[in-house]
């Protein structure tokens, strides 16, 4: 089986090409992952490797829509001086959040997250043209950093799913 092909994210866009260069090559390790052996390792999390990839799709295909959508939340959380450390550092420690119920891995199959990841590519390569990327208007409130605007997200799916990628490797480690 080889991995599903898609051209999203053409890096030599005007917006970011940072940022989407990252997660092209995050999307491509997903790629990859998919076609692996489903491990589980409680001693690294409870949540085996395809339900770490079900948890990204899950939480980075409802970052986009609030991307593609635009809309100012009815109530705009406040940021608090935390809530711009993973911003600033890249990361976000292990262990500190718990995910909202939204996101939490059901345990699909591998065809269905396959499907997941699909709708995501597709997802990606209508962003990444949007006009208004750069605007600050914030267009979602995260559960624990607060309000944040399109790049603002951009740049959390990127740390995000890296934070998962990395507790990926090392559940394979074992």
């Amino acid at each position: 089986m080889t991995p599903i092909s898609c051209s999203i994210l053409n890096t030599n866009t005007k917006n970011n090409s940072k940022q989407f260069s990252a997660i092209t090559t995050q999307v491509e390790k997903l790629d990859k992952l998919i076609l692996e052996e489903d491990v589980t390792n409680t001693e690294v999390s409870k949540w085996s490797t395809y339900k770490q990839i079900e948890h990204i799709l899950l939480a980075n295909t409802g970052i986009c829509e609030f991307i593609e959508n635009g809309k100012k939340p009815s109530e705009e959380k406040s940021r608090t001086f935390f809530s711009y450390l993973p911003f600033t550092f890249g990361f976000i420690p292990r262990g500190r959040a718990e995910a909202p119920s939204y996101v939490v891995p059901a345990g699909i199959t591998q065809d269905e997250i396959k499907l997941l990841l699909v709708k995501y590519k597709d997802q990606l390569s209508r962003i990444k043209v949007l006009s208004n990327l750069n605007s600050n208007d914030v267009v979602g409130n995260h559960p624990y950093f607060g309000g944040l605007n399109r790049l603002e997200w951009i740049r959390f799916m990127e740390i995000h799913t890296n934070h998962h990628l990395k507790i990926i490797e090392d559940i394979k480690k074992f």
